[in-house]
C-alpha cells in the first residue's frame, strides 16, 4: 500500500550507508496507451501513481541538504509520457 511506502523510504534514508538511491515505479498516466482491460498493468502491482504524484510523495520525505534529488522519466515516451517514474537521492 502507497502509504506505507513512504515511510519505508525514509527509513533507508535516514538509516542506511549509501551514496545514491533510486527509486521508480510505473507511470499511471501512461496507462491510456495500452489496450487494458484491468486497472493495473501487471498482476503484480498492486497500485500505479501519476507523476505528479510520484513527485508530491517523495517530497513528503524529510530529505536533508546533504541530498541532492533528480526526477527522471524511463522507458518508452508517447506524447511526452514515460511508462515508468523515478528519482535519485545522492548525496552531494
Amino acid at each position: 500500500e502507497l502509504s506505507s511506502v513512504i515511510p519505508f523510504i525514509q527509513n533507508v534514508l535516514d538509516n542506511i550507508n549509501y551514496d545514491s538511491v533510486i527509486i521508480t515505479t510505473p507511470n499511471h498516466d501512461f496507462n491510456v496507451n495500452y489496450m487494458m482491460e484491468k486497472e493495473f498493468r501487471h498482476l503484480d502491482h498492486k497500485w500505479e501513481i501519476s507523476k505528479d504524484e510520484f513527485v508530491n510523495q517523495i517530497k513528503k520525505l524529510n530529505i536533508k541538504e546533504i541530498f541532492n534529488v533528480s526526477f527522471i522519466d524511463i522507458g518508452d515516451m508517447v506524447d511526452g509520457i514515460s511508462c515508468t517514474i523515478g528519482c535519485i537521492i545522492k548525496k552531494s
